[in-house]
């Protein structure tokens, strides 16, 4: 008897009826190809496909639940059997079910003619071809073509539906061949998106196992060990058991009962370009650039101060700085006098926290403060915040014993905020929360252990990938290799730590129930600050200026928004113009509460955050009336506004006009004043009228009245550069 009629038969002798001999061939094709990807020891192999895809017999009584999935899933199958028992019927096909292409073939014979309470579904990224081609990715827009019919077949059953996100695929080794269109991000964006738009609850293995791949994913392989399986079993599960209604605390699905959690991880002088998915040729963020694959990212997000203090200010008050008296950043009390700079934020302004707080959440902040610290500074309590622990603050230090407290390394004060907020939402999973976790890093000054700068050992940076800015910046720079090799050290780690925290979200089931943001205080710095020389390597992208500079360099910064289910996936919005100020009524009316805070200067864009770009009602202001370092390029007049397309920059007689057509001139080197002068006219109006609105400030008048910005404060004046 011919081997392919053997297998049929013994195929047709099982549960499965409707199996067709093509199945069975494809079985047969699969199983090699299977193997030749396996490179672990038997002893941590994956449970042996003879019980994995063994039929099993109905327990009278229980719901009855298919998972359908690809090898990975064959791993899984027999912990999540374990754990559901005497709970549910938990069948499979007894087959890797394979790529989108092979579902569309086999789902009817799958899916059998009995009744379905769940179906937890995942396809594999490749279809199936013969040597020499090996297996390859279906294009994305195959793979999204073929889920969304795949999803309407399903849905037909009147089963609950679940889509399991796929796992991690190592980009090396004996696979790389074989990885021809694009990441496992790219791909879990795309069906982020068709199941959001069909209703389909997501269970996000992919992030639940990214931070243990090092130690239970098998080298150059895409499977896992028994570790591993049983992890991915135990969130398989609880989402199983949700969707049963059988009390499982999970993320999955809809919470309509209960307001979305905040978090705003904020960074310290990353720049709009630092990071792979904006654009740098070196950086590895690979958590940074998931969370732009599962949500929103803004391309035209501002900061209200081109400095840490006043920035920060206006995120937490929608106010901007020049009215809270953050023209520079807070320091101590004989600076802010000479800086004519308020000592600490005023506690009577209405702060996010409050406004989350009055709606009967539990917050806190840690990490970086730098809004008031000497003298009888408030301690957070003051503006809202339940908990908090802070460097460069009053109250509860994030420094735990003498030697953090002498010296204020930002590597190891972050790793500190990170862990008190994971810890913070390991005790409050069961409620809202706003949270802010404000990183010190990847702030100056920058001593990374050996062993962080090691991946960047062989980098040798070449100015032309950047844009003519950067590049020029970097080719007068004096030792561009080091002193990059360092700072990426730093924006690896502000990447690790939304990579653990992203995952403690989803071990404690409360990830699709929060919104999660991530942006930076302002421009990177400049290395012509003396303690910066290695900070100072941060990337505006192809923006003009950087730290303390009102061009783009030194205000627009990166922006990622995500809230599974209701911010889209994967989208980047090229159009909406938002800002700090904007932050505090766009988060509020994002979780369905009011924002009474009065006389606000931001906006709520939340309809852009839901995927519509949106236009401003006013534009965006800014004033910086004192030094920039570096490049006399970064100089910008002490007045400048965002407009439509335009940004728009003068003095406080309106003179020193320059205009840009920034949407189309982003690097800001084609000045337009002299062909709009309509434009000009316009604007100027609207910037003088603008700071009549301001409290009045000793230091704008004796700019105004011809004083030197540079000469403000005892400071080094900016050295050329190329």
């Amino acid at each position: 008897m011919k081997p392919s009629l053997t297998v049929a038969r013994i195929l047709l002798k099982s549960a499965w009826q409707a199996v067709s001999l093509r199945s069975a061939l494809t079985a047969l094709l699969l199983a090699p190809l299977a193997a030749l990807q396996a490179a672990e020891p038997a002893a941590k192999s994956k449970p042996a496909p003879d019980s994995a895809l063994r039929p099993i017999e109905d327990v009278a009584g229980l719901p009855r639940v298919l998972l359908i999935g690809d090898s990975v899933s064959i791993g899984y199958t027999l912990p999540t059997r374990e754990l559901l028992k005497g709970k549910a019927n938990v069948h499979r096909p007894p087959t890797n079910c394979s790529s989108t292409g092979n579902g569309l073939n086999y789902l009817k014979a799958w899916l059998g003619e009995k009744k379905w309470d769940v179906i937890h579904f995942n396809f594999g990224l490749h279809d199936a071809k013969l040597p020499p081609e090996g297996v390859r990715h279906a294009p994305p827009e195959v793979y999204e073509k073929n889920l969304r019919e795949l999803v309407t077949q399903m849905k037909a059953t009147g089963a609950k539906l679940i889509f399991a996100t796929t796992t991690p695929v190592p980009n090396g080794g004996n696979l790389r061949p074989t990885r021809r269109f694009g990441s496992v991000d790219q791909y879990n964006a795309v069906a982020r998106r068709v199941m959001t738009e069909s209703g389909v609850t997501i269970n996000d293995l992919n992030a639940a196992i990214a931070p243990h791949v090092a130690t239970m994913q098998r080298a150059n392989d895409v499977h896992f060990t028994d570790e591993g399986s049983a992890l991915l079993a135990k969130q398989v599960a609880s989402a199983i058991e949700a969707q049963l209604g059988m009390g499982a605390r999970t993320s999955l699905g809809p919470q309509a009962a209960r307001p979305p959690n905040v978090i705003f991880v904020l960074a310290d002088d990353q720049g709009w370009g630092d990071s792979a998915y904006n654009g740098h040729p070196y950086a590895r963020t690979p958590n940074l650039d998931r969370l732009a694959a599962d949500g929103l990212v803004i391309k035209n997000f501002y900061v209200n101060g081109p400095v840490c203090s006043p920035s920060r200010g206006a995120f937490m008050t929608g106010q901007y700085p020049a009215r809270l008296g953050f023209h520079h950043i807070t320091s101590t009390l004989a600076v802010n006098k000479q800086r004519q700079v308020a000592d600490w934020l005023d506690p009577d302004v209405m702060t996010v926290a409050d406004v989350f707080k009055q709606a009967g959440y539990v917050t806190a902040h840690f990490g970086k403060w730098h809004l008031g610290k000497y003298g009888d500074s408030p301690k957070p309590a003051a503006y809202g915040f339940d908990a908090a622990a802070v460097v460069s603050g009053p109250g509860e230090s994030l420094r735990q014993n003498k030697q953090e407290q002498a010296d204020e390394d930002p590597f190891t004060m972050t790793q500190a905020a990170f862990d008190r907020a994971i810890a913070f939402a390991r005790e409050h999973a069961d409620k809202p929360f706003y949270l802010n976790v404000w990183s010190p890093l990847p702030h100056a000054p920058l001593r990374p252990k050996q062993a962080l700068r090691e991946p960047y050992r062989d980098l040798n940076p070449d100015p032309k990938a950047f844009g003519t800015w950067m590049g020029d910046y970097i080719e007068a720079a004096k030792s561009p290799a080091e002193q990059m090799k360092t700072y990426l050290a730093a924006i690896a780690e502000v990447d690790r730590h939304v990579g653990r925290l992203r995952a403690e979200l989803a071990q404690l089931k409360i990830a699709e129930n929060t919104i999660l943001v991530f942006s930076s205080d302002n421009g990177p710095e400049d290395y012509h600050i003396g303690n910066a020389s290695n900070a100072g390597m941060g990337s505006p992208g192809p923006l003009r200026g950087r730290k303390r500079s009102l061009y783009e360099g030194g205000l627009r910064v990166p922006f990622i928004a995500t809230w599974p289910g209701k911010i889209p996936a994967g989208k980047v919005d090229e159009s909406t113009i938002m800002s700090g100020v904007d932050l505090m009524p766009t988060l509020a009316a994002l979780a369905g509460i009011r924002c009474d805070a009065p006389s606000i200067d931001g906006e709520d864009l939340s309809g852009a955050l839901r995927g519509k770009p949106a236009t401003r009602q006013r534009p965006l202001h800014w004033e910086w009336f004192f030094e920039v370092v570096g490049n006399p390029s970064y100089f910008a007049p002490p007045l400048a506004m965002r407009d439509g397309p335009w940004k728009f920059y003068c003095d406080y007689a309106g003179a020193n006009v320059q205009l840009f057509d920034v949407t189309n001139d982003p690097s800001e080197t084609s000045e337009l004043s002299a062909q709009h002068s309509d434009v000009v006219n316009r604007l100027r109006v609207s910037a003088l009228e603008w700071v009549k609105t301001l409290p009045p400030a000793q230091l704008r008048t004796a700019v105004a009245n011809g004083a030197d910005r540079m000469k403000l404060l005892d400071i080094e004046k900016p050295r050329p550069t190329k």
